[in-house]
């Protein structure tokens, strides 16, 4: 896995539904906070994946939050004081840090049929709400 890599979920007519929502009024702030439910799903996940003996003390599980936008549902791990984040979860070849530990790609797959779910029910509703 390159650094950078990412588990991506593409929902076909994601634009097309941005589109209806928008000209039914419907306020697009909706779908961002859908997509925050979801990746707060896969965030309490990776909170409790989050490898502790090497990492300052477990302080890595502290930094993983929720965000999202009207297009997608993110976890973001670490913080400047804690940059390491990132050399944990992928490695990095250059300083010869081959243990690799992906622990928020694995919460993303563990909790696929929660969050999956739960989007489904939403957008549904909202499809619904449209007409």
């Amino acid at each position: 896995m390159a650094k950078g890599d990412a588990f991506k979920v593409e929902i076909e007519g994601g634009r097309v539904l941005r589109k209806a929502l928008k000209q039914a009024q419907i306020d697009l702030k909706e779908l961002s906070a859908i997509n925050r439910r979801a990746a707060q799903i896969v965030a309490a996940r990776a909170k409790q994946l989050a490898p502790v003996g090497d990492n300052k003390n477990g302080h890595i599980a502290a930094t993983i939050r929720a965000g999202a936008t009207q297009r997608a549902g993110i976890v973001r791990v670490g913080r400047a004081n804690r940059a390491y984040a990132g050399v944990v979860h992928y490695g990095d070849r250059k300083r010869n840090i081959r243990k690799v530990r992906p622990f928020v790609i694995i919460a993303a797959q563990e909790t696929e049929p929660q969050w999956l779910e739960q989007y489904y029910r939403e957008i549904t509703e909202i499809i619904e709400r449209i007409g």
